[in-house]
Order: structure tokens, then sequence, then C-alpha cells
């Protein structure tokens, strides 16, 4: 004979039946998975940051008239986090984007990618301004000034 023991569900706070000594759920609450959980949260974040970075490419995109900014090709062109997008500072930051074709992304001899030097010459020289905006904020992160 299985010993049934009569609980008060911790979510929902309604009466159930169990066989398990321990339980502190109902069925139906434990199917349904709680909205602030960790995973959840996560999993939100994530989606937030996938829409944030359509919307930044997207805005790029408009900034440069999806064409790349080098060499004028607009066959394909991509979007350039200067700064890398692994910092939150600038990762959504319009002033942090340029807009390349595939050989200035990453292919060719001189490319962002490939000779990160002449890229950031060639960046100083053509744009000025984001050149000198992204520096200031390169120091900011740096020092952990940002805000």
């Amino acid at each position: 004979m299985v010993k049934r023991y009569q609980k008060v569900c911790r979510t929902c706070e309604e009466l159930y039946r169990t066989n398990q000594k321990y339980s502190i759920k109902c069925d139906k609450c434990k199917k349904i998975k709680s909205s602030f959980s960790k995973a959840s949260i996560h999993k939100q974040e994530k989606k937030l940051e996938r829409k944030k970075d359509k919307d930044w490419v997207k805005a790029i995109g408009v900034k440069y008239n999806r064409t790349c900014v080098v060499c004028g090709d607009a066959n394909r062109p991509h979007t350039h986090h200067i700064i890398p997008r692994t910092f939150k500072e600038t990762r959504w930051d319009e002033m942090n984007g340029i807009m390349l074709c595939a050989k200035c992304h990453k292919f060719g001899k001189y490319s962002a990618h490939k000779n990160a030097l002449w890229f950031i010459n060639w960046l100083a020289m053509n744009e000025t301004n984001q050149y000198y905006y992204l520096t200031n904020k390169a120091e900011e992160i740096k020092n952990g000034t940002t805000n």
C-alpha cells in the first residue's frame, strides 16, 4: 500500500494529494516554469541583446547607405564593430560601427580584421570624429569611468 500525503502547494496554495513525502508543488505547478528562474531571465536577456544587435546593424546600414566606406562597394556590405562587441559599453553605440564590404572587412590584405593597424590609421585619416570619439571611449573603458 502506497502512503498518500495531503499537502498545500507552495505556488498556488491549493490542496493536493501525493505519494511523495517532501513534495512542495502540485503536478500542475510543476509543469509551469517560473518566469523568474535564472534560465528564463538569461533567455530574455539574450533575446533583448539579439534585438539590439539587429537594430544596431540596421542603424549602421542607414548611416552609411549600405555602402563600404573604404572602397564604395555596395555588394553585400558588412557591419563592423571598431571596438569589439564584447565591450558592452560600446556594443550598440552607432559611433562604434562602420559599413565595409567583405574584402575591406575580413578578406583583403588591407582589411579591418587582417590589418587592424592599417584600419585604425585609415579611420583616423577618413573618419576623424569617429576615431577621436572611440579613442576617448576606449580610454574610459580602460579607466573604468564609463556611464
